[in-house]
């Protein structure tokens, strides 16, 4: 090791919403070793550590789209959130008859304060860098970072996040380079950009075009605004749900078609209208013990499941906030927003704004595009994959882990010093993106590592 390079017991890789989590639950459970970790990740800094995608924009009407005692930050605390937020935040407009719904950017301030006062003797050491690579050493991992600089840690846990969007359809190089083709809209910069005149396009119709709809609603927009989305729907509003016994399901070793089939019967058993208070409840009680089932499938069920029910499942399983939905309405019901049902083939420059070709060869024309389609890619996994370091999951969208959420090597056996928590471990575990599941993966996992770290340390 050079004398250049860091060393520390333990590197976490990412600086959102999961490794803050972790951050937290470490150095509430081991406090000795805050002062010994090493947090990278490209912007990192200890003001804004956890903001990350989700709660890092700069708008003030990108709102959360669950509700404030559903952001649990501590599985222990489940009201912690909703109790700071009284005493915290000053907004009349989060309060619907569904319950609050707070800007993004007030989460993020939570979690600095938590933060703070969690990690009263300092947080880790930050380092602000792009991570290009990992490399297994005989004891640990060498973190290879863009710049050139590297780490080594005894034990790493990737913490990245869901990674920034991509087009998800071609661009012609006629209008490649455009401010008006905004392929990242997450911090909601883009919107100082347009006339409030021009026609604009959302390429997806799920949680980030809703964010951007009633951010355009609220600044009294006046041009047309069109939604491209394969199924021409989008996501039902929160109900003022009640959390209720976890619907228990079969004991017999589970098939995709089983699954289906058995969430199709405990859905039928209720409203029709997936808006409706009792159809959200029976889903958040199958939600309750659905990454037990999700992990006894087969790789090949896994896929079968996904292909099946995956886009019918995203649009019921993250709803909107209400005053989002109330927003899209309006704005259906005066003429000014369409949706469209389609998929986007080519973005080509015309001759004012933009032309979209559709795969079913109709098109449409806009001043502005927003890429909503939810594709993306996690390039520093892609590489670990391709390199043969970590097994991929069923259908590759993160790594295979173990229960523990210790990353499995391409023959799968468990590494015992890589780790992954948040978004990338959904394709293992399951359903795993709200802020209470993954506060819970940070709670099991800083057990878990501090039980490892303090065995190492003998």
């Amino acid at each position: 090791m050079s004398q250049d390079e860091i060393s520390s017991p333990l590197a976490i890789i990412g600086c959102g919403f999961s490794a803050a989590a972790l951050v937290a639950h470490l150095c509430a459970d081991n406090p000795h070793l805050a002062q010994k970790m090493v947090l990278v990740g490209e912007g990192a800094h200890a003001e804004n550590l956890g903001a990350g995608a989700a709660f890092g924009t700069e708008s003030r009407d990108f709102r959360l789209n669950v509700r404030a005692d559903i952001m649990k930050f501590f599985p222990d605390q489940p009201n912690d959130f909703e109790l700071w937020a009284k005493t915290n935040i000053n907004d009349p407009e989060a309060h619907t008859q569904m319950g609050a719904f707070y800007r993004r950017r007030d989460y993020a301030r939570y979690i600095k304060d938590r933060l703070d006062r969690i990690c009263h003797a300092g947080l880790p050491k930050i380092v602000d860098e792009q991570v290009l690579n990992l490399e297994k050493k005989r004891n640990g991992w060498r973190i290879i970072c863009v710049s050139g600089k590297s780490i080594h840690a005894d034990i790493v846990v990737l913490a990245t996040g869901n990674p920034p969007p991509r087009w998800s359809c071609r661009i012609d190089k006629t209008a490649h380079g455009s401010s008006q083709l905004v392929e990242n809209p997450w911090s909601g910069r883009w919107l100082d950009g347009p006339d409030p005149d021009a026609n604009i396009c959302f390429i997806g119709g799920g949680l980030t075009a809703l964010d951007g709809l009633y951010a355009l609603f609220k600044k009294n927009h006046r041009g047309k605004i069109s939604v491209i989305t394969p199924l021409g729907l989008f996501p039902p509003r929160q109900s003022n749900w009640k959390p209720q016994p976890a619907i228990r399901w079969p004991e017999h070793p589970q098939t995709a078609t089983k699954m289906l089939h058995f969430m199709r019967s405990a859905l039928a058993k209720t409203s029709q209208d997936w808006n409706a208070q009792a159809w959200q409840e029976i889903l958040e009680r199958l939600r309750a013990d659905l990454n037990q089932q999700w992990r006894k499938l087969s790789p090949l069920d896994k896929t079968r499941l996904l292909k099946a029910a995956g886009r019918w499942w995203n649009l019921a399983r993250y709803r909107a906030a209400p005053m989002n939905i109330s927003a899209v309405e309006t704005m259906q019901a005066t003429g000014q927003l369409d949706m469209i049902a389609g998929r986007i083939k080519t973005i080509s420059a015309a001759e004012k704004g933009f032309q979209l070709t559709l795969e079913n060869g109709e098109s449409c024309q806009a001043d502005w595009v927003i890429n909503c389609s939810g594709t993306a890619k996690d390039i520093l996994l892609e590489r670990l994959i391709t390199a043969q370091l970590i097994q991929p999951c069923a259908f590759g969208l993160g790594p295979e882990l173990t229960d523990e959420l210790a990353i499995k090597d391409y023959a799968g056996k468990p590494y015992s010093d890589l780790f992954a928590i948040g978004a990338m471990t959904k394709g293992s575990c399951g359903d795993v993106v709200g802020a209470g599941t993954i506060a819970g993966q940070a709670a099991l996992l800083s057990a878990y590592l501090g039980r490892k770290l303090h065995s190492h340390a003998q």
